[in-house]
């Protein structure tokens, strides 16, 4: 039989917004490679995944994919010139892991009709706004990744953990000159403001202005989603996402609202966001494929991952 032409996923996306039926985003691969053994440690991360544990790598996208994920994330989350010479890293390696990222998620998207998204992270830290380089240093650096993740065949780029505006806009305007989607994914306090202390509201619109396709929070716990969520809706100008955090927590972050979610519990509360007008909803770090084969089913999607 024929297979119908897959939608671009700004039409998927759009699809997703008239229908109310959400696009389900995968889950962590930080805290996933961390826990099956792959070394995670700073200033790389899970950026040293694709070269070191493409197997295992592969295996997660896998489970996330059969799990009933419609979107992967590339495990670029700290794929940097910055990071990786920060690291003592053979000038160019980051390319070559930028590159076996994208091959690796795209190996799993493709038989399951997925989408492949590009992480793009801030260049320094995403609980700590007061480290972000200065915005044309930003946006330099930030186009480097975006232009290769492009190169390589994302389907989007996903501009995610940005605790402040400044950051956010000057890589946003880099994934701009790209050909391809974007959205950005900010850090928030409990009242919704960013970590920062700038409007969400306000960098919402902005991120709007530039082109994005999207906007939303991410690696906020649970408790925080719906202060951010009503700032995201009564500007009311773009797609939201969602992808909390399941109680892996570094220093500095505000986690007053943090606390473990069993899968079930957790696609509950993405049922209550879906309904207030969510289109991408996923879960961040300490999530597990498990995690999204319990939204999946709570949407009335095939998963093939028992809870």
């Amino acid at each position: 039989m024929r297979r119908e032409p897959r939608p671009s996923f700004e039409e998927a996306l759009r699809e997703a917004v008239s229908s109310g039926r959400p696009l389900v985003l995968d889950g962590a691969l930080g805290t996933e490679l961390d826990n099956r053994g792959a070394d995670t440690s700073a200033p790389i991360w899970s950026g040293r995944a694709p070269l070191e544990h493409p197997a295992l790598l592969d295996a997660i996208h896998q489970e996330y994919a059969r799990a009933g994920a419609g979107i992967l994330t590339t495990c670029t989350f700290r794929t940097t010139r910055r990071a990786f010479t920060s690291a003592g890293s053979p000038d160019g390696l980051w390319r070559d892991a930028a590159e076996a990222a994208v091959a690796i998620a795209k190996r799993s998207a493709e038989p399951n009709g997925a989408f492949v998204v590009g992480s793009v992270a801030p260049l320094e830290d995403c609980f700590r706004p007061e480290l972000a380089p200065d915005p044309a240093t930003a946006e330099r650096e930030h186009a480097q990744l975006v232009e290769e993740l492009a190169r390589c065949g994302v389907d989007a780029i996903v501009l995610e953990t940005f605790p402040s505006a400044g950051e956010a806009l000057a890589a946003a305007r880099a994934a701009a000159r790209s050909a391809i989607p974007f959205g950005v994914s900010f850090v928030t306090r409990a009242d919704g403001a960013l970590l920062s202390g700038e409007s969400l509201g306000d960098a919402a619109a902005a991120i709007a202005d530039l082109g994005a396709s999207f906007v939303g929070v991410n690696c906020v716990p649970p408790g925080h989603v719906d202060a951010a969520l009503g700032l995201l809706l009564s500007r009311g100008r773009l797609p939201i996402a969602v992808y909390a955090n399941l109680g892996r927590a570094q220093a500095g972050q505000d986690w007053s609202g943090s606390a473990y979610l069993e899968p079930e519990s957790y696609a509950a509360l993405a049922l209550r966001w879906i309904d207030r007008g969510v289109s991408i909803i996923g879960s961040c770090c300490g999530s597990t494929p498990l995690h999204t084969a319990a939204i999946a089913r709570a949407l009335g999607r095939d998963s093939r991952v028992d809870g």
